[in-house]
């Protein structure tokens, strides 16, 4: 007899979810809808976030110094492709930076 599992679908989270588990991990809430707002330009591979575009959904989601975001700590994201994601302020502008 031949055991076969169920795959279960990936747990994702959307730019919304980001925003949400970064202010409940102590990062001023604020700071949200720019968390949200950087999270929705970190997860589109190809395109343009105002048009067509594909996407690849975060599957985790690091936050560190969050008391201090964004003058200190990043947040770290893990796309669903591999991708990392970090949202961080640096020389006086938000950046994200998308590593394979």
């Amino acid at each position: 007899m031949t055991h076969t599992e169920t795959p279960q679908p990936e747990f994702t989270l959307t730019p919304s979810d980001v925003a949400s588990i970064a202010t409940k991990r102590g990062v001023w809430p604020f700071w949200a809808d720019r968390i949200r707002s950087m999270a929705d330009h970190g997860q589109t591979i190809t395109g343009r976030v105002h048009g067509d575009r594909t996407i690849s959904p975060y599957t985790a989601v690091r936050v560190t110094k969050a008391n201090q975001w964004p003058l200190a700590g990043t947040i770290a994201l893990t796309r669903q492709d591999g991708a990392k994601v970090r949202l961080l302020f640096t020389q006086d502008q938000f950046d994200v930076e998308v590593s394979a």
